[in-house]
């Protein structure tokens, strides 16, 4: 808990806030990497070779900006690989970690963008109704500097689009029902996926679907759907795998947790379907 603190003190002293709680998850999500470094490894390793192999359909004519969506910590992005193919990286996220800015720095075409990809964080947090009316969710836009980019990553984000904004909703909006709050989550997860199968250029997508939870006796004892009920669109290019994300009672005492995940090489249309535009 103390090298937790001190990496909290240094992200906060090098000029990052943490309106939302994005840092303090950070460091928390680093931290439990590091005890469960073994277990997390092939879901890693799974995550950046679906990057890679998403990432080799784009023209060599065509490597100016890649975008990674949910950055984070890298543990799952192939940074320097992307770093070498393309000539400018933007990684996007509502936190870094001072090592995250020290290896972007060292490799020269990387740059950090703090963006909250959802749009709705801050106005939730300002608003408050007392009507059983959901917030409109906006549609997903980046700024400018990434608005046009080569290829994109969006990596293990989709699931977690609604885990700060929930909360808000329930502080913020207290006179919602649950099935409205879960309506909410579900669209802002669509507007996602909505957004990467816009795209103009190879939009390469991995997330977790489901998390079970097993006893001693390998049973499963609850089983979560973690999209809200949003269905991904068919894919042809689509791997899945399980990743052991919480083993010994590290997620939940007693139990194990793993997670079923799926990477998509590119999340466009493909050639017989109608594109549609938000």
């Amino acid at each position: 808990m103390i090298v937790e603190a001190l990496k909290y003190v240094a992200a906060r002293l090098s000029g990052q806030n943490d309106r939302h709680g994005h840092l303090a998850e950070a460091i928390a999500l680093e931290a439990r990497h590091g005890r469960q470094r073994q277990a997390w490894a092939g879901h890693l390793e799974q995550c950046r070779a679906t990057c890679l192999a998403a990432m080799d359909s784009c023209p060599p004519e065509r490597r100016r900006t890649a975008l990674v969506l949910g950055a984070g910590l890298l543990l799952d992005v192939p940074l320097e690989e992307l770093a070498e193919r393309f000539s400018t990286v933007v990684l996007l996220d509502l936190a870094f970690l001072p090592r995250v800015a020290t290896q972007a720095k060292t490799l020269g075409n990387v740059r950090l963008l703090r963006h909250d990809i959802t749009g709705c964080l801050d106005s939730l947090a300002r608003t408050t109704t007392s009507t059983g009316k959901p917030p409109r969710v906006p549609p997903v836009a980046v700024p400018q500097e990434a608005a046009e980019p080569d290829f994109v990553y969006s990596a293990n984000l989709l699931s977690q689009l609604p885990l700060f904004a929930l909360p808000l909703l329930r502080r913020h909006h207290p006179h919602l029902t649950e099935a409205a709050r879960i309506d909410f989550a579900a669209a802002l997860i669509q507007a996602h996926l909505d957004w990467l199968r816009t795209r103009q250029c190879p939009a390469c997508l991995v997330t977790d679907l489901e998390e079970n939870f097993t006893n001693s006796r390998s049973a499963i004892v609850i089983d979560n759907e973690l999209l809200y009920g949003t269905p991904l669109p068919e894919a042809d290019t689509a791997t899945a795998w399980v990743w052991d994300f919480g083993l010994k009672g590290e997620a939940l005492p007693g139990k194990d947790v793993r997670r079923n995940v799926v990477g998509i090489l590119d999340m466009r249309p493909r050639s017989n379907e109608p594109e549609e535009r938000p």
